[in-house]
């Protein structure tokens, strides 16, 4: 069972041979905190290392992190890693 299935069956519920009962979505992963605390994002700029997108399965629009090397992408001054 992975994190953030969906169990559509109760407890103690029957199912048929063949049928789902158990769903995810592979390519979304929730990240889970072991403690509390403030979440601060760094770098994170829309259109350039983020961006919207709808969902059209739920109309939920959702963030989309953009994968990037930012000393290629990233306008001077926004990347604390490069020199720049």
């Amino acid at each position: 069972m992975v994190v953030g299935a969906e169990i559509t069956v109760a407890d103690g519920g029957r199912v048929k041979k063949g049928e789902t009962f158990v769903q995810w979505d592979p390519y979304n992963v929730p990240v889970l905190s072991e403690v509390g605390g403030r979440i601060k994002f760094h770098d994170i700029i829309e259109g350039v290392t983020m961006r919207k997108e709808l969902d059209e399965a739920t109309g939920l629009m959702g963030t989309v992190i953009i994968w990037s090397h930012p000393r290629e992408t990233l306008p001077a001054g926004h990347c604390r890693q490069c020199a720049r």
